[in-house]
């Protein structure tokens, strides 16, 4: 999908009984503060009863400086279903990516999932400054 205004765009990725993830690609004019960026997303995982595990900043593929703040929203037997909201500027784009998994189970394809997307757009965007 597509939002020709604003100039980002959205696609979405799902794993047969595995992860489900999605990105948004933002054009940014100016400072980018993520965690502001993704407060919407906040505020409708807790009002789904989502609950706050973790936040803080991390590197995934490479990209340092990747904000995330992950939610458990529900424990069925050993699984513990999260999702995980990380965001970044890179160059002059906010990457933004979300993933819904089952901890443990899914943890290593998280993991893979969001390596891949941030090192894709560091050498995609990183020498577009």
């Amino acid at each position: 999908m597509r939002d020709p205004k604003s100039g980002a765009d959205y696609c979405a990725y799902s794993a047969l009984d595995g992860i489900y993830g999605s990105v948004v690609i933002a054009p940014v004019s100016g400072p980018y503060n993520p965690k502001a960026a993704l407060t919407q997303d906040f505020i409708e995982q807790e009002g789904e009863g989502g609950r706050k595990i973790s936040e803080g900043v991390t590197k995934f593929g490479g990209a340092p400086g990747v904000y995330t703040r992950a939610y458990e929203t529900a424990t069925i037997e050993d699984a513990h279903y999260r999702v995980i909201f990380t965001a970044s500027a890179i160059g002059q784009w906010a990457i933004q990516a979300t993933v819904e998994y089952a901890s443990p189970r899914d943890d290593t394809l998280k993991k893979i999932f969001l390596d891949a997307v941030y090192a894709r757009a560091l050498r995609e965007f990183a020498l577009l400054r």
